[in-house]
């Protein structure tokens, strides 16, 4: 049921996506006409940062569209500013593809910036004429009431401050004026700005808007001619990318430095300036349109020459851009052919791992590992996780702190692996946590080699005790040895496999009183966790835990020693496997008093 829940969310988010890509075509349109409508629509469509995020199960790619939809009834209220009626239900509609975005993502309100420029232009058309400044008033008390109707329900009723997300919890936390400080944090805000343009290109972006610039002045002061777009336009979408980039800064700075490696697009906070992206890719298209028909203007007196050059401008822009983008689209595309270490681990996991507590992780290549919506985790067990970046330094813990927070595992990367081993401040953590399993990179899988440890060890370790040369018992979990009758012994098994099993075995547990054979109480299972047989114990490396088991003491029981007894035998033929010393089965001493 989950996981068609959650196809559903992406399916969506795909098809959000889409809309989102013809949207940013059709604003390119209203703005610049044909060519400013190919190049907007292509730098977001084909660029492999929007293709990634516009595709998770989240809100995001939902935003885009509401922001993209916003735009356009904007523009289109503008360009209808001298009809009352069209603008006015224009500026209606957008209202509530404005609110329908904050509703989406709170921090939104930037999409009225453009929505709130349009209205006064609005108001300020024939306003010393009566009957029109009455029909105006009822349309902006319209707005307001309807404006103010949805942010009260957000606030008073919704509850949106006191939610768990990171905007309210900054405003909880840090309080208002942090908040607000951060805004105007020109290093953030420069940071924001950096990889807003980043899905288009960074040198691309900032060439074609020298380049636009430059025909914008040639076509007005030498050429003579009419701009292609409207300056009050290209401003209303800049002070929309400037708001939108001043509220993200508020909450969240991205950093100073663009990833090197083309596989690295997925950063989960750069979906939060992705809506100012949509605004930089209508002006890059708007700069390619100033200049193409700059160009067509100088050869005019060529009307055979002058029909190719948007034709020759669009192919040469176009390959420049797909030179840069497509390598990266591909193999964002290819990077879902091979299997992912991601989701072995995940899968791995899901089979193995009891559900003791959370997982710590770096925010880095496995951070979405078992986030059901970002990295599409669809297993039966619900992983939660904590960053290492929220707890104290590795350097001031070892593995019982971390028990003491909560925190059962530890995943990492390789990298992450070998930065933490190789630092003197980190080694004493790492040479007190049991290692479980390492998913190993290569050139059969996509991503990196990850790293599983568990934050305590098993509370008993045995030694030399392997079954038909096949499986090695290892260790084991157990409250106590004292026991009073009616109560329950929690057992933990541990194991290696030396090779891999010829047959799936399952394990018995036996209780009987020293020195006799008569049968207590017994538990027959899976050794592992359920879903691993022990066929699949592949990994010698491994360290395959046990599911917990409960085995309750009869109520009349007598006092007394008993044995312990745990083995392996083949469920299809009945057949114990054996110890080196010819037993079928390795016990230990339990003692049993009266209540």
């Amino acid at each position: 049921m989950l996981g068609d829940y959650l196809y559903a969310l992406r399916l969506l988010a795909a098809i959000s996506g889409i809309v989102t890509t013809c949207l940013v075509m059709l604003l390119g349109w209203q703005i610049g006409k044909a060519v400013a409508a190919w190049f907007a629509g292509l730098f977001w469509g084909l660029s492999p940062v929007v293709v990634e995020h516009n595709n998770f199960a989240i809100p995001d790619p939902l935003l885009y569209f509401t922001c993209a939809l916003t735009l356009n009834l904007v523009v289109f209220a503008w360009l209808n500013r001298q009809h009352l009626r069209r603008i006015s239900a224009a500026l209606l509609i957008s209202l509530g593809t404005g609110l329908a975005a904050i509703y989406l993502k709170y921090s939104a309100v930037y999409v009225f910036i453009p929505w709130g420029m349009v209205l006064v232009v609005m108001l300020h058309q024939d306003f010393g004429i009566q009957s029109a400044r009455r029909q105006k008033l009822v349309w902006v008390g319209l707005y307001t009431t309807i404006f103010l109707l949805a942010v009260g329900y957000l606030l008073f009723v919704y509850g949106a401050v006191n939610l768990n997300n990171n905007e309210a919890a900054s405003i909880r936390g840090a309080g208002m004026l942090t908040v607000v400080t951060a805004m105007f944090d020109y290093q953030r805000l420069l940071h924001n700005l950096t990889f807003a343009i980043w899905p288009i290109g960074v040198g691309f972006f900032v060439g074609l808007v020298v380049l636009g610039v430059g025909a914008t002045v040639l076509n007005r002061f030498i050429v003579k001619g009419q701009s292609v777009t409207s300056d009050w336009l290209i401003g209303a979408l800049l002070l929309y990318t400037l708001g939108c980039l001043v509220i993200t800064s508020a909450y969240f700075d991205l950093g100073a430095r663009l990833p090197t490696d083309p596989r690295d697009i997925t950063i989960s906070f750069v979906r939060h300036v992705l809506p100012a992206t949509i605004a930089f890719c209508v002006i890059g298209g708007a700069a390619v349109a100033h200049v193409t028909v700059l160009l067509q203007r100088l050869v005019s007196q060529h009307q055979s020459v002058q029909a190719f050059v948007p034709v020759v401008v669009g192919a040469v822009m176009t390959v420049l851009f797909g030179l840069e983008a497509l390598p990266r689209t591909i193999l964002n595309f290819n990077m879902y052919r091979l299997p992912d270490t991601r989701v072995i681990t995940w899968q791995w996991a899901d089979n193995n791992l009891p559900l003791d507590g959370n997982i710590a992780l770096v925010r880095g290549e496995i951070q979405s590992t078992w986030n059901r919506y970002w990295g599409g985790y669809d297993g039966k067990k619900a992983f939660p996780w904590w960053f290492t970046d929220t707890l104290p330094s590795f350097a001031t813990l070892q593995s019982s702190d971390l028990q003491q927070l909560g925190i059962a595992y530890v995943a990492l990367t390789d990298n992450e692996y070998l930065e933490f081993t190789s630092n003197t401040d980190t080694q004493p953590l790492f040479q007190t946590l049991t290692p479980i399993k390492h998913i190993a990179a290569s050139s059969t899988v996509y991503g990196p080699g990850v790293y599983i440890f568990r934050t305590f060890p098993p509370q008993r370790q045995v030694a030399s005790v392997i079954f038909n040369d096949e499986i090695a018992f290892t260790g084991y979990d157990l409250d106590s040895t004292l026991y009073y009758p009616g109560d329950t012994v929690a057992f933990r098994p541990y194991w290696r496999a030396v090779g891999t099993p010829s047959a799936n075995y399952s394990m018995f547990i036996h209780l009987y009183k020293v020195e006799e054979q008569m049968l207590i109480t017994q538990y027959d299972g899976n050794p592992s966790q359920p879903d691993r047989l022990t066929q699949l114990w592949d990994d010698p490396d491994e360290l395959i835990i046990g599911q917990q088991v409960s085995l309750t003491l009869p109520g009349d029981i007598q006092p007394g020693r008993y044995r312990f007894a745990v083995g392996l035998y083949n469920y299809a033929t009945g057949e114990r496997l054996k110890l080196a010393n010819g037993d079928d089965h390795w016990s230990l001493l339990l003692t049993i008093q009266a209540p």
